[in-house]
């Protein structure tokens, strides 16, 4: 009864061990991950940035889609925000009611 014991502390260690590894990994791969991503935004940037500055802009599908991302994404944004401004004015009005 006594191994079991030890047996079943040492698997409860082993597997607290394996999360924190597991949780570790997946920690640094997302990290990875992010700095991927930061550095596509930073030459996303530089690339706008370059043809406001000479004038010169070539439309590319790829320029397209996310100057139409970029839109969507505003239009979300204020989708919600007048959604939001919308409830606010609805529970002052019940206010002074």
């Amino acid at each position: 009864a006594e191994a079991r014991v030890l047996c079943s502390e040492d698997l409860i260690r082993f597997h607290e061990e394996q999360r924190r590894m597991m949780a570790g990994h997946l920690k640094s791969l997302c990290h990875i991950k992010d700095e991927k991503i930061r550095h596509l935004n930073m030459e996303l940037t530089e690339y706008t940035s370059d043809w406001h500055h000479l004038g010169m802009h070539k439309q590319t599908p790829a320029s397209m889609s996310h100057e139409f991302q970029c839109l969507q994404d505003r239009h979300h944004e204020l989708f919600a925000g007048q959604g939001e401004l919308r409830v606010r004015a609805e529970q002052l009005e019940a206010r002074v009611a």
